[in-house]
This record gives C-alpha cells, sequence and structure tokens, in this order.
C-alpha cells in the first residue's frame, strides 16, 4: 500500500463538522434527557411548570445548536490563533506523520488510534472520544481517498 499525503488549509466548516460528527452520540443523548423532562414538566397542572417545559423543548430544539456553534467558534479561533489551521499528513506503514507550521513533524502509530469514520466532507481518526485527527475529503483527490480508506480498513479496523 503507497502512501498518502496532502496537505491545506482546514476551514472552519471543517472544524466545526469533525466537532459535530465527534459530538452527536453524546448531544442526541443530553437532547433526549431534556425533552423527556420537558414531557413531564408540560403535563403538570402549574403554569411555571408549563412555561419552563416550553423553554426545556425551545432549548433542546434551538437554543443547543447555536450554543454549541458557538462555542466551537470559540475553539477555531484559538485553533488558529495556535497556527494550527495548516494541514500537512502523510498515511504510510508505520503511521500518521504531520508536520506543524515551524516544520516540525510527529508520528502518531496506527495502534493509537482507536476508530475511525467518514461523513459526507471529512474522514476523521479518533485517539480517544475527544482527540481526533480531520482530514478534510476535499484536500484529496478521489485515488488518494480509495487508498487511504483502505488503509484505514487494513490498519485501525
Amino acid at each position: 500500500m503507497s502512501d498518502v499525503r496532502f496537505t491545506g488549509e482546514y476551514l472552519f466548516e471543517d472544524f466545526l463538522e469533525s466537532h459535530q460528527a465527534a459530538a452527536a452520540k453524546r448531544r442526541l443523548a443530553i437532547r433526549v434527557v431534556i425533552c423527556i423532562v420537558a414531557v413531564l414538566m408540560l403535563v403538570q397542572e402549574s403554569w411555571i411548570e408549563r412555561s419552563l417545559g416550553l423553554v426545556a423543548l425551545a432549548y433542546a430544539f434551538f437554543v443547543s445548536g447555536w450554543i454549541f456553534r458557538w462555542l466551537v467558534k470559540l475553539q477555531w479561533s484559538a485553533f488558529r490563533a495556535s497556527n494550527k489551521q495548516t494541514a500537512d499528513f502523510r498515511f504510510g506503514g508505520e503511521g500518521v506523520t504531520s508536520v506543524d507550521a515551524e516544520g516540525a513533524s510527529s508520528l502518531v502509530s496506527w495502534e493509537q488510534f482507536t476508530r475511525w469514520s467518514e461523513g459526507a466532507r471529512m474522514i476523521l481518526l479518533f485517539r480517544s472520544p475527544h482527540l481526533w485527527l480531520m482530514v478534510p475529503k476535499r484536500l484529496l483527490r478521489e485515488k488518494q481517498l480509495d487508498a487511504l480508506r483502505a488503509m484505514l480498513k487494513d490498519r485501525v479496523g
């Protein structure tokens, strides 16, 4: 299997999608709990409890998405400030080698990745539930994407 290398700039949309994918199960679980509590509050006789139930539903379906995007935007500002917006990675036999803005390289072996997932615009490689490497598909040619998928299936599972 040949190495796959890509370089390019991360965009906010890449960063947001990676966070949405990584937090999807947790966000869904929180919304389900809020909705259950809200429904229980809506069947109460007190107008205060019903009002709080409506507020909880509004939070679950509308406000939480805005807050999530705002928090990711804050993280994006820190990400860009630390000069990590440039992606330079090589996927090879030993693992994933990254090169930072100063030219220093680091290697993460395949054994350190626990899983990977693929979305419409992004491939994520997880080292833990809260630590992942994002690979925007727009930075790879179709041949490179196929080679990367094969490598990930073989090395990560």
